[in-house]
């Protein structure tokens, strides 16, 4: 480890910036040597400012960099990638006219029709991104060892955390700070020892990992895991946990990236809560504890409570659907629950098959090489929806639009089937109109006539296109 900021300096340093929030670099820097008597105060303000040179340095190449990058994104006809490396620009430029420009004449970010040759751009580009992040991070990585050796601890917390939002895995970043990376994370270098030894911590006791592990399948000792958006507590292994953490940070992105521009989701507070429940009698005494003595729905593998967050459980046998498909499924409830307000009653409402025909939608997310992508019409629901329909099973549109939580009963197929033809057909003409209904709908305010308000025709109208765009799919 260098000298200048010892693993105990370094973690109270970093748990006080967390607390405190980040502090301008040339500030930090000057208050930070400043309190050496010894110093010279020119020696200060020197040092000072060639701190401040080097971090505009960086900064001007960054968004240098990023602005060919989202030149070059837009040009292979990338939009989403686009549009976050000019949001990157504004961030550390709110002025940059080139950035504005871009953003305010963007189209939607949609991902429509991911085929092949997109795909090789998509790549390529990745490439040319991840070549430029980790160099400019490693760059980084070497102004805060510099600050670290003169003894600016804030100095050099900041610069790593320049390094990280460029390259999270940033080798020379993690060290800096005192942590070592172990089972493919970072930790300090104090639980990256005892985790060598076979340590595991269970309430602040470092035990048998064997014994840890054992203890974790009870629901009261439950790993948890936290991400971004999602914390997820599962009794049913480390391994499993990560795997839902996964696919709800996947869906979390797809969902966000389709209402963007047309829904005005709330800032997010705190982080949506996923409960991974080993055993169906797990799941039944936290219902019983925690839901007013409820029972647990039968044959049912997971569902999303507005009050609590996401319940998940053991498939049922002979379900059609796949663990990883229940997963999206109710990730995508707990994020439409949060980025559209709930403020009436969803289930006894006129227009259901949307709440639900969205959350089976994305049972169709996908990664591909990193690129989150959804509508894949393979998947076990929209096959069914193109069976079905093929075999005449299936409710007229006029009908099924009017049905409430018990009227759609187990009609998920044609509810994912029909979310689709308004999100895809003919380049998305439909989607806008749809999100904008489906907005009404997940507000628990919608009634008999928000579809025909919503898209200025009557729901029958649609019905010779939707059933067009579902025999097309894949068989």
């Amino acid at each position: 480890m260098k000298k200048g900021m010892s693993r105990r300096g370094r973690r109270g340093h970093r748990e006080r910036q967390f607390g405190d929030g980040t502090r301008l670099g040339i500030l930090t820097f000057s208050v930070s040597l400043a309190s050496s008597a010894a110093m010279p105060f020119f020696l200060v303000l020197s040092l000072a400012l060639f701190a401040f040179a080097d971090d505009a340095s960086l900064k001007n190449e960054s968004i240098r960099g990023r602005s060919e990058l989202a030149r070059a994104a837009s040009a292979d006809g990338l939009v989403e990638e686009s549009i976050r490396e000019w949001q990157l620009v504004k961030r550390d430029d709110p002025a940059n006219v080139e950035a504005t420009k871009a953003l305010a004449s963007a189209p939607k970010p949609w991902v429509l029709d991911w085929d092949a040759a997109t795909h090789r751009k998509w790549v390529a580009w990745s490439e040319k991104r991840r070549a430029f992040c980790g160099d400019i991070a490693r760059r980084w990585a070497n102004l805060a060892s510099e600050r670290d050796k003169a003894g600016d601890r804030d100095g050099c917390w900041e610069a790593c955390q320049r390094a990280f939002g460029l390259d999270a895995d940033c080798q020379r970043a993690h060290e800096l700070l005192g942590e070592a990376k172990h089972d493919g994370g970072w930790v300090t270098e104090e639980i990256a020892a005892k985790r060598s030894r076979g340590l595991l911590e269970l309430r602040g006791e470092w035990l048998p990992a064997a014994d840890v592990r054992k203890q974790r399948m009870v629901w009261a000792d439950a790993w948890e895991l936290h991400s971004p958006h999602y914390t997820v507590r599962s009794n049913r292994g480390l391994g499993p946990g990560r795997s839902v953490v996964v696919l709800a940070e996947r869906v979390h992105t797809a969902f966000m990236r389709d209402i963007m521009g047309i829904v005005d989701a709330p800032a997010e507070t705190k982080r949506l809560l996923v409960m991974d429940f080993a055993t169906l009698d797990d799941l039944d005494a936290h219902i019983k504890a925690e839901h007013q003595g409820g029972t647990t729905p039968k044959g049912v593998p997971g569902f999303y409570s507005p009050g609590e967050g996401v319940h998940l459980t053991v498939l049922p046998e002979g379900s059609a659907l796949t663990r990883e498909e229940v997963v999206l499924h109710e990730c995508t409830h707990a994020v439409a629950g949060r980025a559209i307000p709930l403020v009436g009653w969803i289930n006894s409402r006129a227009n259901f098959w949307a709440w639900e025909g969205m959350a089976s939608y994305f049972e169709s997310t996908e990664s591909r090489d990193g690129k989150v992508v959804a509508g894949n019409t393979s998947v076990i629901r929209l096959k069914l929806a193109h069976d079905e329909l093929a075999d005449g099973k299936f409710t007229p549109l006029a009908k099924f639009v009017a049905l409430n939580q018990e009227g759609l009963g187990k009609q998920y197929q044609q509810a994912a089937g029909l979310v689709h033809f308004f999100l895809h057909w003919k380049g998305g003409m439909y989607r806008e109109a749809f999100i904008q209904y489906f907005k009404v709908v997940a507000t628990g305010m919608s009634d008999e006539k928000s579809f025909e308000k919503e898209f200025g025709r009557g729901a029958e109208t649609f019905e010779a296109e939707w059933k067009e765009h579902v025999m097309e799919f894949k068989k």
